[in-house]
């Protein structure tokens, strides 16, 4: 693929979206398997959390509707040294 020819952003963009986008519902099914299997690496709270958002962000792109959704995979993905954190969360009355 050659993009010598291309002569604005856009028209590159056109050219390499077949390439490098998947199709909409694959993509959401990985995003979301990402999320689901993230765990809290030896990085600090606030690079978890920006990778977090990170992956919601690629999801409310693909058009998903985010809401509690981005609190629950953020406990699921917190190392038991956060326990009661997550335990204060979860009993909070609705």
């Amino acid at each position: 693929m050659s993009l010598s020819d291309e002569n604005t952003c856009s028209s590159i963009f056109q050219k390499l979206k077949p390439t490098y986008l998947r199709d909409g519902a694959v993509n959401q099914i990985l995003i979301r398997k990402r999320l689901a299997l993230l765990k809290k690496k030896e990085v600090s709270m606030q690079e978890h959390l920006n990778e977090v958002n990170g992956l919601v962000n690629q999801l409310k792109s693909c058009g998903v509707k985010i809401d509690m959704d981005e609190i629950v995979y953020i406990l699921m993905s917190l190392p038991p040294e956060y326990d009661y954190t997550k335990s204060a969360i979860e009993n909070q009355p609705s």
